[in-house]
């Protein structure tokens, strides 16, 4: 039996929460068979739009008056320009009540707050640096979202910002389906 280890279980909690209220939302999603890169693949059956995620998962660590977030993230993941479609980095925290929390920076523009702003911080090991950069965000009490050494980076307009996947199954839809789905159960 392996070792066990409990950010496993944590990453993997964020990327399976994602992925349900990506189908909630009315998208198909799917993890790739072979992992280069992109946790998910969201794909909107209707226009045949598909969407490139790569998911990291943090669990905060409480302070004052906020929950602060580490998260890493390779830099040729953050650098690699030639990919297309874009991918979108989802940071998924939890936050102080215990409920999911989603923020959306396509790679470009989490390469911009890296360049201009100088968010993540490489890792030193062995007297040399890493190829891995480290984020420090913080979510607020206030549901401020900042970034950097004294947050004072606001990415607030990226935290729980679906709009580039509107719902497409409206709540009748939703109830709908619950229905059939208890009535099926009733005949079984």
């Amino acid at each position: 039996m392996g070792k066990f280890d409990p950010l496993r279980y944590v990453e993997k909690a964020g990327v399976l929460a994602l992925m349900s209220e990506f189908a909630w939302r009315g998208y198909n999603v799917a993890i790739p068979e072979i992992d280069v890169g992109d946790d998910l693949y969201v794909t909107n059956d209707r226009t045949g739009m598909i969407s490139r995620i790569q998911v990291k998962t943090a669990t905060g660590k409480r302070q004052i008056q906020s929950m602060r977030y580490q998260f890493a993230v390779s830099k040729s993941s953050i650098e690699d320009e030639v990919t297309m479609p874009e991918i979108h980095f989802v940071f998924t925290i939890r936050d102080s009540v215990d409920a999911w929390r989603y923020v959306f920076i396509r790679r470009a523009e989490l390469n911009m707050y890296v360049q201009r702003d100088g968010i993540g911080t490489a890792q030193q090991r062995n007297d040399r640096i890493s190829e891995t950069l480290v984020f420090s965000f913080t979510l607020h009490d206030d549901n401020r979202f900042t970034a950097g050494q004294g947050s004072r980076l606001d990415l607030t307009r990226h935290l729980d910002n679906w709009t580039s996947w509107p719902v497409l199954l409206q709540p009748a839809t939703r109830r709908k389906a619950d229905r059939n789905k208890a009535e099926q159960q009733v005949q079984e």
